[in-house]
């Protein structure tokens, strides 16, 4: 708990806050209809003694505003805030003279008045405290504190009192507090006060649950372990090298991990089961193991395998994943869907680590359970530590959740306005007994808290050493976060800020809040994720998921992001990148460059990769620009050079350093379709592989293409990175990768069918290539594992979740739950 430190008879007192007085800081819901916003802050709060007594006088504030864009007690520097303390006198000190005191702590420095009304530097110790002013006391005193100007970015706390009969000085339990937000340099705010962190999520979960409002608008519009195999494998495809992410799979080249729905009727307790696999490169086989109950009320997301923990441990298998119960809205066939901005949906969420030691891989052994409140957004792995992003919104016992439908405002808002921290704030189990998962100082305030409605959103940060999983430290802010981007050195969070920006051209886009927390600590006792400073960056991160990431990058201390302003189909849509670090003070980021303008009107971007100084884009609509970028003055970014071809690609690998792969789609131009404002556009096709040479960057080259199917033909890359397996190109060998493919490649009946008609299903199967650089690069088929076809099944169960594993010359397809294996030419 925040405690007011004084000094009395030679030692520290600590004024521990009451919990349920924590609203002489807060207000009812108040909507910016008035020109003018006064906190309706409760009165009649009770007051204490420097010398630990309860006293009979009552302290009322008052803190308002001319602002009408946002909600007290959130400020920024361009505010004009009034502070005004009403006290009514215990009976005592009614008609006698005695000095009052005004003292404010701001962040972490406390300040006194003095006579002539300016603030000085205080120690926190009762005999150096001076009094504003001495008079003879009324029943009721009226102070004013802050009459109407602008204050400095902090978090305010403050406390008003006088001088009683015995010397001591009475003043109020808990402190006004309120935050003032730097306007010009908008940065995650850390809370001071328990006070503060208490009242405003009772606050914003009152405008939640407790205030009629409109429903939200639901429209659509490598860490990798070393194998132990002899042959190569391929691990899990990660965007960034020394960081791990969570998949279906696994495989260290001898066995082969995944988990899914438990197969055996001894396992009917469990939600999901890890299954283990002893796979062989020649012949090609597996041969399931095991398969092992995963424990924990969460649905299973992804696992991790581990082989380098340390001296005298054995390896593991780490699986993650989480559960919401509140399902907010339904959209047919589809069931629940979560809606981000509404936080009924994002309560009673739990996300839960599993840890199995593989002692015996044949039977891995369940550890232990660690389990955290708040739905889970992603996690890594770097080195020895695990990362977890979770996504909490607080929920108490009796809380009627759709008060929207029952009309329940005021039973929510008696039941808020008297919860407690610990029961607004998440909590850990890793044993027997829940404990608090964040502690107030550790926690900060994201500046979209300023714009319109409070949101009561705890985002947290576990960092848990798998070595020492209960020496877990975390860092959590209040906000959004939909994105976690990793390097080696950093974690960045970004989410859609609140508002819209007016562009030139009078349009308008989102932007999106970016926060950096660095990695430090020890690799192998755990590395904490420290906050480092936050920008705003104009655009948006487009509209597939698990490749928002792929939009971003760091390298040596910068972070480069894409973002798209307009949408497709608007003659002002573009795509930039702007570059942010580290100010030299610390506490915030700087834009350091921007490059704007890229793409044609009307195109959008479909792909990014940020590798080394360079960036490469695909922005279309009717043809694929290829742009690539030099980033290595960051002040200078500039497009070397780009190349135009048919289609388009979703997903780009390095290949070598003088190459790169584009998987996406053929296009053809629909050239009868209407006009579209003079842009028109394009229908795509089947799936299109291409190779380019980006040696000479002012001119990249597609080397050769090759089209699988026709229109309808899927194949997971496009919506997964973890749909690519791959074996690096080596002195000698070739680059080697696989593709679960659906293909569509039975033509329409009519002659000549328009380029919208969608094709037949022919089969499902795993498509392998090779990419042979050297004087003849070239992109080629090479194998086609065909595991479902139209002659046998009838119809595609589609590729969403498949998987593979390329073991030497063989590989090990995961389809529909099962795992199938082949033999695959040599590479040569």
């Amino acid at each position: 708990m925040m405690a007011l430190l004084l000094k009395f008879e030679g030692s520290i007192m600590e004024n521990r806050l009451s919990s349920t007085l924590r609203r002489l800081l807060f207000f009812g819901l108040v909507f910016a209809y008035s020109p003018f916003i006064t906190a309706a802050v409760p009165s009649n709060q009770p007051s204490v003694t420097t010398s630990g007594e309860p006293a009979d006088a009552t302290m009322s504030w008052s803190l308002s505003t001319a602002d009408t864009d946002q909600y007290t007690p959130l400020y920024d520097t361009e505010d004009a805030i009034s502070v005004e303390l009403s006290i009514s006198v215990d009976a005592a000190s009614v008609g006698a003279e005695r000095n009052l005191y005004l003292v404010v702590r701001a962040q972490d420095n406390w300040h006194m008045r003095d006579s002539e009304g300016r603030w000085l530097n205080w120690n926190g110790q009762v005999d150096a405290l001076v009094p504003f002013t001495r008079k003879t006391l009324s029943e009721t005193e009226t102070v004013e504190v802050h009459s109407g100007g602008p204050l400095p970015p902090a978090e305010f706390a403050v406390y008003g009192g006088y001088e009683a009969e015995d010397g001591s000085v009475i003043y109020n339990q808990d402190p006004l507090t309120f935050i003032v937000f730097d306007t010009d340099n908008p940065t995650l705010h850390r809370f001071r006060h328990n006070v503060m962190l208490e009242g405003y999520l009772s606050e914003a979960m009152i405008a939640a649950y407790a205030t009629d409002r409109p429903l939200p608008d639901t429209s659509v519009d490598d860490f990798s372990p070393a194998p132990i195999s002899n042959s190569p494998i391929s691990l899990t495809n990660t965007q960034e090298q020394g960081v791990d992410e969570a998949d279906l799979i696994k495989s260290d080249g001898v066995h082969f991990y995944r988990f899914g729905y438990c197969g055996s009727s001894t396992n009917t307790y469990f939600r999901s089961c890890l299954f283990t696999y002893a796979i062989e490169e020649q012949p090609a086989s597996n041969r399931l193991l095991n398969e092992v109950g995963i424990p924990g009320e969460s649905t299973v997301e992804g696992i991790y395998l581990l082989n380098q923990l340390g001296e005298g441990l054995s390896d593991m298998v780490v699986t993650v994943g989480g559960d919401t119960i509140n399902d907010y809205v339904a959209f047919g066939f589809l069931g629940p869907v979560p809606i981000w901005e509404e936080p009924r949906y994002w309560s009673n969420g739990t996300s839960e680590v599993n840890l199995f030691r593989l002692d015996s891989a044949d039977a891995p052994s369940h550890e232990r359970t660690l389990s955290f409140d708040g739905a889970m957004i992603s996690s890594r792995v770097i080195g020895n530590t695990l990362y977890l992003v979770t996504r909490y919104t607080p929920y108490i016992d009796g809380l009627d959740q759709y008060a929207d439908y029952t009309g329940q405002f005021q039973h929510n808002r008696t039941l808020l306005e008297n919860a407690t921290l610990s029961q607004l704030t998440p909590t850990s189990t890793l044993g027997d007994e829940p404990e608090p998962l964040i502690d107030t100082e550790s926690c900060y305030l994201a500046p979209s808290a300023t714009v319109g409605m409070l949101d009561p959103t705890i985002i947290n940060i576990i960092a848990v050493p798998l070595a020492d999983p209960d020496s877990y430290q975390t860092s959590c802010f209040i906000g959004t976060s939909e994105v976690l981007y990793a390097s080696q050195e950093a974690i960045y969070l970004v989410a859609q800020g609140a508002g819209q920006t007016l562009l030139d051209n009078g349009e308008y886009t989102s932007t999106n809040e970016v926060h950096k927390l660095a990695l430090v600590g020890d690799s192998q006792s755990g590395m904490a994720a420290e906050y480092r400073g936050s920008a705003q960056v104009v655009g948006h991160l487009g509209y597939e998921p698990e490749y928002k990431s792929y939009r971003m990058g760091e390298y040596q201390g910068v972070f480069r992001i894409a973002t798209s302003l307009g949408y497709l189909g608007s003659v002002n849509s573009s795509t930039s990148v702007t570059l942010l670090r580290e100010v030299a003070d610390g506490g915030r980021l700087e834009v350091a460059g921007r490059l704007d303008g890229l793409g044609r009107p009307g195109e959008v971007l479909y792909a990014s990769r940020f590798i080394g100084n360079r960036g490469y884009l695909i922005t279309f609509k009717k043809v694929d620009p290829l742009y690539v970028l030099d980033l290595s003055d960051p002040e200078n970014p500039v497009s070397l050079g780009e190349l135009e071809v048919s289609g388009y690609s979703e997903y780009l690998h390095p290949v070598g350093e003088n190459y790169l792969l584009g998987i996406g789609k053929e296009a053809v131009d629909a050239v009868d379709s209407g006009d579209r404002g003079g842009l028109g556009f394009a229908w795509y096709q089947g799936v299109k592989v291409s190779l380019f040479d980006v040696s000479d960057p002012t001119m990249p080259t597609e080397v050769n293409s090759l089209i699988l199917g026709g229109r309808g033909t899927h194949a997971t890359i496009l919506n997964q990175p973890h749909g690519f397996a791959s074996l690096p190109q080596t002195d000698t060998l070739p680059m080697r990768f696989s593709i679960p493919v659906d293909l569509y490649d039975e033509p329409p009946t009519s002659s000549n069918p328009p380029p919208y008609v969608s094709w037949g299903w022919t089969h499902t199967g795993l498509y392998t290539f090779d990419i042979q650089l050297g004087d003849t690069p070239g992109v080629e088929l090479v194998d086609r594992f065909v595991v479902r076809d139209s002659g046998l099944s009838g119809y595609s169960h589609g590729v969403w979740n498949d998987r593979s594993v390329i073991l030497g010359d063989s590989v090990h397809y995961l389809h529909g739950g099962s795992l199938y294996s082949s033999n695959l030419p040599a590479r040569e």
